[in-house]
């Protein structure tokens, strides 16, 4: 087991910075998600881990051990790629014993190690099958299993689920997790999908253009984000922006804009005022309109879209030329084309400066 460590490691591809000044510190059997968009230098950073990809400046540490200069197959990292590169005229008993082969270890050491991995993935009864006899979610499995009889230092996993359907990614991640539990090896997991990071990750690593944004675990990421960015990624469907000046009335500060919105919010931005804000809201934090609530945070809107998804509704409102997505439990009360008035929730809003995007909220 070890630990990981990112130094100001940059990556330039001819006048292309792809990795900016990546400064990251991974713990001995920490499971850390990388996760972002695409093009925002996350597989990158894992193929520069992995040796497959050459460090313009900085430095990467495995342990104690600087790996800048080290051959791939000398950093004790095992891989999971997305397209599973399995050995097509190989059966799986032969895929997951190649590595073992290649590093000279004897032929009853291979046997035990590929049929506790086989037990462990529960793919024991298919050791003699091709790769073409299998499904996605059994070739995903001897991927893995070919990665865990290696026992490295590190597993890296690079969008491992992406072509699986949804039903099994959702299955996939559960085991993913339950295996990093029982193997208890340092894993870093490259994703594009949010909610692979928030269900998978003991901390996530949000990075945009090459530069992380937050590092935090998913609970902090969701209820503190850094920045509008951040916020706007994590969470599904996604917080809700809304342009807003911050005005003085009364001893009291409002949230307002010309399509009719209004907001009370306590006295923090008092400097602010008159300065142009984002206001944030995430859609479970919108209800309907009550007789207790506070009239300055209560919204008229008519209903656009509704999205019935059983045990909640989603609902696209919209008033003046400001489009809002909702989330309520249950099925829907309202159809397309009705007015209804909703409450924002005034214990849970984001406010980030327009400029920089930074979050004002401490």
């Amino acid at each position: 087991m070890a630990t990981v460590s990112f130094k100001n490691v940059c990556k330039n591809f001819g006048d292309q910075e792809v990795v900016k000044n990546l400064n990251l510190e991974i713990e001995d059997q920490e499971f850390i998600v990388l996760v972002g968009p695409s093009g925002c230098g996350k597989s990158t950073s894992l193929r520069m881990l992995a040796g497959l990809e050459e460090i313009t400046s900085g430095d990467i540490l495995i342990g104690d051990t600087k790996v800048n200069d080290m051959e791939p197959k000398d950093r004790d990292i095992a891989m999971v790629f997305q397209n599973y590169a399995l050995y097509p005229h190989m059966n799986v008993y032969d895929n997951m014993a190649f590595g073992l082969k290649l590093r000279k270890h004897s032929a009853s050491e291979i046997e035990r190690q590929v049929n506790e991995a086989a037990t462990i993935l529960g793919i024991e009864h298919l050791l003699e099958r091709k790769p073409k006899e299998l499904s996605g979610g059994q070739r995903q499995r001897v991927a893995i299993g070919r990665a865990i009889v290696r026992e490295p230092k590190v597993f890296l996993m690079d969008e491992p689920l992406s072509n699986l359907d949804a039903k099994l990614r959702v299955q996939m991640r559960a085991e993913l997790a339950k295996l990093h539990q029982k193997l208890k090896t340092t894993c870093i997991y490259v994703t594009h999908d949010q909610t692979e990071a928030m269900t998978m990750g003991d901390r996530i690593v949000v990075m945009k253009d090459g530069v992380v944004q937050q590092v935090a675990s998913p609970s902090e990421l969701y209820n503190s984000p850094n920045n509008i960015f951040v916020a706007g990624f994590i969470g599904s469907p996604a917080m809700n922006f809304i342009d807003c000046k911050v005005k003085q009335h009364n001893g009291q500060t409002y949230l307002v804009n010309e399509d009719g919105f209004s907001y009370l919010i306590d006295n923090q931005l008092a400097d602010y005022n008159d300065k142009e804000v984002v206001f944030g809201i995430r859609p479970e934090d919108i209800s309907y309109d009550t007789t207790d609530t506070p009239k300055e945070n209560c919204q008229q809107v008519r209903v656009d879209v509704v999205e019935n998804l059983g045990a909640e509704t989603l609902l696209y409102v919209s008033f003046g030329e400001q489009s809002v997505v909702c989330r309520f439990m249950g099925a829907p009360k309202h159809s397309v084309g009705n007015n209804i008035n909703i409450a924002l929730n005034p214990n849970r809003y984001y406010i980030f400066d327009k400029e920089t995007g930074n979050s004002l909220l401490k």
